[in-house]
């Protein structure tokens, strides 16, 4: 069990920080927790719920309640205060497997050999591909 406690940034970088440990989770049949997870979760369906990743703490009742940015503030406090973080990154909470993914972005050994699970969990939602499509297809190319 694999335990990310980076924080939410850019969702690429968000992404991009997932993908080697889930890569590793799915080689070795394990799970990985996403404490501090990006809103743009919600678009993509299968990252959201897989066998291999889960978030402990999303809570949509209460999310949709006060909203995404004041439930984050409320978990950076609880759970993402120096002093935790302190312990996240002590022997001990390594043990425990706390990582911060960010750090192992570069260990992509086990990305080519489980792309194709990859593929289809980093899929985003069919409306956006659509939207995206059609962006495309609605670009007038200058002579």
């Amino acid at each position: 069990m694999k335990i990310l406690y980076d924080t939410p940034g850019q969702t690429f970088n968000r992404l991009w920080s997932y993908i080697t440990t889930l890569a590793e989770c799915i080689e070795n049949n394990d799970k990985m927790a996403i404490l501090f997870f990006d809103y743009t979760l919600f678009d993509f369906p299968k990252l959201k719920n897989n066998q291999y990743n889960y978030y402990p703490f999303k809570n949509e009742k209460i999310i949709e309640s006060i909203g995404y940015k004041q439930y984050m503030k409320l978990l950076y406090l609880l759970f993402g205060n120096k002093f935790i973080r302190t312990f996240y990154s002590s022997k001990l909470g390594s043990r425990l497997g706390f990582i911060e993914g960010w750090s192992f972005r570069m260990n992509n050994q086990n990305i080519q050999k489980n792309h194709v699970n990859l593929y289809e969990i980093f899929k985003p939602d069919i409306k956006i591909t659509q939207e995206v499509d059609n962006e495309f297809l609605n670009i007038k190319i200058l002579q």
